[in-house]
């Protein structure tokens, strides 16, 4: 009877695990979908950082005309 109990407590404990919910959910399309949005935006705004550093001379004193 207690393996039975013990055995309703682990697939409860690992269905709780399951439906935890991920970051990427509350998104409404594909969790792969979401990932590459959300990289290219991020990719996006780093490189644009890094073309303003050397825009404006912040590295290495360069600037493009």
């Amino acid at each position: 009877m207690k393996d039975q109990e013990s055995a309703v407590a682990a697939k409860a404990a690992e269905e709780e695990v399951d439906n935890d919910p991920s970051f990427w959910d509350m998104f409404p399309v594909d969790k792969q979908v979401a990932r590459l949005i959300s990289g290219l935006i991020i990719g996006g705004i780093v490189l644009w950082f890094l073309y303003g550093l050397l825009r404006y001379g912040l590295v290495f004193n360069i600037t493009i005309n």
